[in-house]
């Protein structure tokens, strides 16, 4: 508003903004790896800081969840939650998707600060190609003996999968091998697809040739959404 001479004094001019919270969510948003349908990925946390100057005090529903995303036990935002200034809290959210394909949603924070809710906007991926166990841990090997495991890869999407090849990678990758090579898992290839809720066993070998920690990834090439699909293969030779 501005006052003046003139006849029409006051004259008047509009503003407006959007402000930022000083109750910080970081990181702001979180893209997940992509994730089998029906498993629980590994959590990711967002820290809450108190930048206020005051103290705050969380509702009594303080955490807010949409989207195929869940908050975990572990998270320490909980209800009724006094925060000092400068003071800190914990979300830990996790990824379960529900069916293949892009996901979002978001977290949602409620408080006693004037500006909430704060968020945090959540996106992934979710593939129809599960492994089962998602790593495999050979544990200690004497160097020159080789070891087995089994792996069960199962379609927990609703639309055939179908592969196209297979790699081993990393650098430890020349010590492991699996029974299908770079070949199509079970010989699932377009015109023989893993069908929804079918599975194909592999067997993946160790033979470690070096004293230490071996590490290595299985890939399998397909045609559900996040392609390539890894599973972790570690070991140690002695």
């Amino acid at each position: 508003m501005i006052n003046d001479s003139d006849p029409s004094t006051p004259q008047l001019i509009g503003l407006n903004g959007t402000g930022s919270s000083n109750v910080v969510l970081s990181p702001n948003a979180i893209t997940f790896a992509t994730t089998a349908v029906g498993v629980l990925s590994h959590a990711t946390t967002v820290t809450l800081t108190n930048n206020t100057g005051v103290s705050i005090t969380l509702g009594a529903t303080p955490i807010t969840v949409t989207g195929p995303f869940v908050n975990a036990s572990t998270t320490t935002c909980t209800a009724d939650l006094v925060i000092a200034a400068s003071g800190t809290c914990v979300i830990n959210v996790e990824f379960k998707p529900t069916k293949v394909g892009y996901a979002s949603g978001s977290i949602a924070v409620t408080d006693s600060d004037a500006t909430s809710p704060q968020s945090v906007a959540l996106q992934g991926y979710g593939t129809g190609v599960k492994f089962t166990p998602a790593s495999v841990n050979f544990g200690t090997v004497t160097r020159g003996t080789q070891v087995a495991s089994t792996v069960t890869i199962t379609n927990v999407g609703t639309t055939n999968v179908f592969f196209t090849g297979a790699e081993l990678s990393g650098t430890n990758s020349a010590d492991f091998a699996v029974n299908y090579g770079d070949n199509a898992p079970c010989g699932n290839t377009s015109t023989s697809p893993l069908l929804p809720g079918k599975t194909c066993q592999i067997t993946v070998y160790f033979d470690p040739t070096i004293v230490g920690t071996e590490n290595a990834s299985y890939k399998v090439f397909d045609n559900s959404v996040g392609s390539p699909q890894s599973l972790a293969l570690t070991g140690k030779g002695q």
